[in-house]
């Protein structure tokens, strides 16, 4: 393993590298406008895409070089980078190969600009250190943990440092871990080529060099994969450890403020689909935090070794099902039915205001916006734990972007509403059905009107005259919605 993976990143003016590519169109909009889809379709595809373009075209060559791993010759090499395809190769992002330029990494038009990371045949050829770039769980981690605030982040496993990136973009003072020294070269190049300046990097086995130090916010996307272990760093937990995530766990809240939040994508193993809940609970402390477990999958031993082994290169033919036998028999040695992922989300508190609470919620939908969600959940059970006064009494505001879709059915010569859909930005407080008596719940909300109105209206009509506890179910609702976070909570001004 090269001990230096680039050359000199503090002289290296990334300015006319931006330029070069975005002039060839090498942009994730531009792609997509000709309708190209994600990077893993540009590869698979390899042999379509090369017939897209012209010899020579600078888009097509940047394609060729940084996303299909092929060498290509000088002269269209040089009408994409112009003079700076030397400098490229003495910083080490390309090579020159006997009369020809190959790239060294892989470079991925992302929205918000680039990525450096490793070509997929590191991975093919077992190098452990092999780093990934953006993929789906930094996505679903990134939503997660994004919202309002300043102050201090740190990105537990951060690998090529996109999500660092983004916090340090947005004002936030930023520090990058990983174990692997690799991924932090890539990371630092990544955060140069943004022109994003001011992150620490820190080389560390979760909190061992991190010891004192308390963050307002904590991301977490570590080896997760349960499997008797193996080379692969950013996927595998070394020596068979299923507790690799749960170790991190124990500690999380030892380095938040009072009132800072940790998102940590996991997976664990338990013995049946009863008990899913007790291990990640067990291992974190109950003491001053907020704990809220969310399952997304569960599936057993077979069915996931077989997701994480079936397109893993490293194994074909024979190897395979000797990969297989080993993971099965490690599951089998302990005692292991089932297999969870999901993520657990942490916010420190005093002594006294600690709850937890668990949920499964699929993790495919989970939109940008999903962290000011999870910021206003927390903030609004919280308060529910304290308030004491009635609820039906209180002008709450619908929280900002929820949307209703109602689906009608034609039945005869009329139309009838069939279902009411609610959905809010992030797709993670609340993405499901509602009934017309709470769509305008919310709508005397967003009015400025309370809960009490809700039932002082509901009296007026003959099927609700009567009814007993009505108040009581009005305010049920009421605390439903808080609980989801589809209303804001009223300041002291608004009471």
């Amino acid at each position: 393993m090269d001990e230096r993976v680039f050359g000199d990143l503090d002289g290296w003016d990334p300015r006319p590298l931006r330029q070069s590519l975005a002039k060839a169109g090498f942009m994730a909009s531009h792609l997509e406008a000709l309708g190209f889809g994600s990077v893993a379709s540009i590869q698979s595809d390899a042999g379509l895409v090369e017939h897209e373009f012209e010899d020579g075209d600078p888009l097509g060559t940047a394609i060729r070089l940084f996303l299909l791993a092929q060498e290509v010759e000088v002269d269209p090499a040089l009408r994409l980078l112009g003079v700076e395809l030397s400098s490229l190769c003495e910083l080490g992002l390309l090579e020159a190969k006997g009369g020809k330029v190959a790239a060294r990494f892989q470079l991925s038009p992302q929205a918000e600009g680039w990525v450096v990371s490793d070509f997929l045949s590191r991975q093919h050829h077992g190098e452990g250190d092999y780093v990934m770039g953006v993929g789906p769980s930094s996505r679903l981690l990134a939503a997660l943990i994004s919202g309002r605030g300043r102050g201090r982040f740190l990105e537990l496993g951060c690998g090529v440092g996109w999500l660092s990136g983004r916090f340090c973009h947005e004002g936030w003072q930023v520090t990058a871990s990983d174990l692997n020294a690799r991924a932090l070269d890539l990371a630092k190049f990544n955060a140069r080529l943004a022109g994003v300046d001011g992150i620490e990097w820190v080389k560390s086995d979760l909190f061992a060099g991190l010891k004192g130090r308390k963050y307002d916010r904590i991301a977490a996307n570590l080896p997760y994969v349960q499997s008797p272990g193996g080379s692969l760093m950013f996927r595998e937990a070394p020596e068979g450890e299923e507790g690799i995530c749960l170790r991190a766990l124990r500690s999380l809240n030892d380095h938040l403020e009072t009132g800072g939040l940790a998102v940590a994508l996991i997976h664990w193993c338990h013995s049946n689909d009863d008990d899913w809940r007790e291990r990640p609970l067990q291992v974190i402390p109950e003491d001053g935090v907020r704990r809220w477990l969310f399952q997304s999958d569960c599936a057993g031993p077979g069915e996931y070794a077989r997701r994480w082994l079936r397109g893993d290169p490293r194994f074909r033919g024979a190897a395979l099902g000797v990969e297989f036998e080993r993971w099965m028999k490690f599951y089998r040695e302990r005692g292991i039915h089932r297999i969870s992922s999901g993520f657990v989300v942490l916010q420190a508190c005093e002594q006294g205001e600690e709850w937890s609470e668990t949920d499964s919620r699929a993790a495919g939908g989970i939109q940008m916006g999903a962290g000011e969600e999870l910021r206003r959940i927390f903030d609004n059970r919280s308060w529910l734990r304290q308030v004491s006064e009635n609820l039906l009494d209180l002008a709450f505001r619908p929280a900002a972007g929820i949307h209703a879709e109602m689906q009608m059915q034609l039945q005869g010569a009329h139309w009838q509403r069939r279902t009411i859909r609610l959905t809010s930005p992030g797709k993670l407080a609340y993405d499901g059905q509602i009934d017309e008596n709470l769509m305008r719940l919310l709508e005397l909300f967003g009015q400025g009107r309370t809960g009490g109105e809700m039932v002082a209206e509901l009296r007026q009509r003959a099927d609700f005259a009567r009814q007993p506890g009505l108040e009581e179910e009005v305010s049920e609702l009421v605390r439903q919605l808080l609980r989801y976070g589809l209303l804001e909570v009223p300041t002291e001004k608004s009471r």
